[in-house]
């Protein structure tokens, strides 16, 4: 893995560990939430010239998919539309999209 997308998976592991812990910070005004607009892989993979198909996406390398699809993202986002970020419901799927990406760490 390139250094410069490890430490785009680092950036969004520590995101992920924010979301889960309820302590988001403020970027470009406003406080983060789960999803690629504050997702430094999104903002690295998920572009124009890609037509937003996620090409060299760690993520997407591991599940064959763009999008996050295949990962506990998705559960995340349901959890955090529908019960809030202060709930347990998505607390315990943000930190398993915490360890889905930690063990992106290990793939070469």
């Amino acid at each position: 893995m390139k250094q410069e997308t490890r430490e785009a998976l680092q950036a969004s592991i520590a995101h992920w560990i924010r979301m889960r812990d309820g302590e988001r910070i403020e970027i470009d005004g406003e406080l983060e939430y789960p999803s690629g607009v504050h997702c430094a892989l999104c903002q690295m993979f998920s572009n124009r010239q890609n037509h937003g198909r996620c090409i060299g996406c760690p993520v997407a390398e591991h599940t064959g998919s763009s999008g996050c699809v295949g990962t506990p993202f998705l559960l995340a986002n349901i959890a955090w539309i529908d019960f809030g970020l202060d709930s347990d419901k998505f607390r315990e799927a943000a930190a398993k999209e915490v360890a889905f990406l930690e063990s992106l760490l290990d793939d070469k």
